[in-house]
C-alpha cells in the first residue's frame, strides 16, 4: 500500500508549475477555517441576524399585551344565580381582564419577565433545562463532551475528532442495530443561525443520499439526524482518515503518487457531477473534507454544511466563502459563483496531493489574487469591471 503513495515522480512531473510558487512553510493553524478578516464578516453578519430576531421579539411582545377576554369565564359568570347578580357582574369586570386559557395551568403571561408568575412546574422545568444546557456548552455554544457520554441514547462517544465554526464531530459507536459500527457525530453549536444551517445541510444530504441509492457517488452517508440537550444532531458513517492526515502521513513535502492522484480524482469528479447533477454546490472542498476508507481506496465528499443549491435566492456574492486557500477567483471577486467553484477546490486540493504543497498559500484575500495571477496571469479587464460594479 505504501507504493501506492511513493511520492518521488511527483516533484519531477510539478516542476514547471512548482518554479512559479514561492516556497512557504506552513504552520497547521493556516489551515484553520477563518482569517481575522473572516472571522470579523461572520460575527457582524451573525450580530445582524441577532438584532433581527430581537426586534421580532419586542414586536410579538407589544402584541401580546393586546388583552383577550375570557369568553368562558364570562359566559359562567353570566349564567350565575339571579339573587347573586352583583357579584356576578363584579366577577364578569374581573375577568374580563384576564387572557383567555383551557386550564389553570396555562393561565400565565408567557411574555412577563416576572418569574414568580410562572406555574411552579413550568418554572422547575425550565431550571432544569437551562442547568443541563449551561452543564454541556461551552460559553460560545459548542457542545462539550466526554468520553463515555451517551448521545440520543444512541452513540456513545469514544474520541474527539475536531471542531469547525459551525458546531464539534465527536467519533461513536452505535449501541443499537449494528452493534459497535464506528459513526462520527456533529453536534451543531447552540445558535439559531447554526441550527438553520444544520436543516439545510441535512436536507441537501438526504437529497444526495436518496438519489444514490447503491452508494457509488463518494458522497458521506447521512445515518440520523435528530437533537440532543439543545444542539442539532448529525451522525455519518465512520471513515478512518481524511486527505490531509493521509498526504502528511504518506506524502509530506513530496506528495503521494500519481496513481493514487488519478484513482482519487476520478472518485472526486463523479461526486462533484452527482452534485452538479442535483444543482448542489459545496463551497468548503478541501483535503479535510475529503475522507479516506480504512483501505486507502475509496475517498467521499463530507461537511456539507456550507453547501447550497444553485436555485437558493440568497446565495448572495461574499468574498469570504470556502477556505482561503481553496477559494476560487470569482468568489475573492465578489462575483455570481457556481459549480466551477467547487472545480476550482478539487483542482487546488489534486495539485496539493500530487506535491505536497498548497498551491495557493495566501495570507489573505489579496495576496491570494497575486498568487494566482502569478501563475494565471492578468485578470481580463471585463472581470476587473465587474468587480469594481459590485463593489460600489
Amino acid at each position: 500500500m505504501n507504493n501506492m503513495f511513493h511520492g518521488a515522480e511527483a516533484a519531477e512531473v510539478a516542476a514547471p508549475v512548482a518554479e512559479l510558487l514561492p516556497d512557504v512553510e506552513l504552520d497547521i493553524d493556516d489551515f484553520g477555517d477563518e482569517d481575522e478578516e473572516e472571522k470579523e464578516d461572520r460575527e457582524a453578519r451573525e450580530r445582524k441576524m441577532e438584532r433581527e430576531k430581537k426586534r421580532k421579539r419586542r414586536e410579538e411582545h407589544m402584541e401580546a399585551e393586546e388583552v383577550r377576554p375570557n369568553s368562558a369565564a364570562i359566559v359562567a359568570a353570566e349564567n350565575a344565580a339571579p339573587s347573586d347578580t352583583t357579584n356576578a357582574a363584579a366577577v364578569k369586570a374581573s375577568l374580563a381582564a384576564t387572557p383567555a386559557t383551557d386550564s389553570g395551568f396555562d393561565s400565565f403571561d408567557m411574555f412577563s419577565s416576572d418569574v414568580m408568575a410562572l406555574p411552579a412546574a413550568v418554572t422547575a422545568a425550565a431550571s432544569a433545562a437551562g442547568a443541563q444546557a449551561d452543564d454541556h456548552d461551552d460559553e460560545e455554544g459548542y457542545y462539550v463532551t466526554r468520553i463515555g457520554d451517551m448521545i440520543c441514547n444512541q452513540y456513545q462517544v469514544t474520541g474527539h475528532l475536531g471542531a469547525g465554526v459551525f458546531s464539534s464531530v465527536v467519533r461513536c459507536v452505535d449501541t443499537t442495530g449494528d452493534q459497535g459500527s464506528a459513526v462520527a457525530v456533529k453536534l451543531i453549536r447552540s445558535n439559531d443561525t447554526m441550527t438553520r444551517a444544520a436543516e439545510k445541510e441535512k436536507a441537501v444530504l438526504e437529497k444526495l443520499n436518496k438519489t444514490d441509492p447503491h452508494n457509488r457517488r463518494h458522497i458521506i452517508r447521512l445515518l440520523f439526524a435528530g437533537s440532543h440537550v439543545g444542539h442539532t444532531v448529525l451522525a455519518f458513517e465512520g471513515l478512518a482518515l481524511n486527505l490531509r492526515e493521509v498526504l502528511n502521513k504518506f506524502g509530506a513535502g513530496v506528495g503521494i503518487a500519481v496513481g493514487a492522484v488519478r484513482r482519487y480524482a476520478r472518485q472526486l469528479f463523479i461526486a462533484l457531477t452527482h452534485m452538479a447533477k442535483h444543482k448542489v454546490i459545496h463551497a468548503d472542498i478541501k483535503p479535510d473534507n475529503i475522507l479516506v476508507s480504512a483501505d486507502y481506496s475509496v475517498v467521499k465528499i463530507c461537511d456539507f454544511g456550507s453547501a447550497m443549491l444553485s436555485t437558493d435566492p440568497d446565495n448572495d456574492p461574499t468574498p469570504y466563502l470556502v477556505s482561503r486557500f481553496y477559494r476560487a477567483p470569482e468568489i475573492i471577486l465578489g462575483l455570481p459563483y457556481g459549480f466551477p467553484c467547487d472545480l476550482w477546490a478539487i483542482g487546488v486540493t489534486l495539485y496539493e496531493l500530487f506535491c505536497g504543497r498548497v498551491m495557493f498559500p495566501g495570507s489573505t484575500n489579496n495576496d491570494m489574487l497575486r498568487r494566482i495571477m502569478t501563475v494565471k496571469g492578468q485578470f481580463s479587464k471585463k472581470t476587473i469591471k465587474r468587480h469594481l460594479v459590485q463593489f460600489r
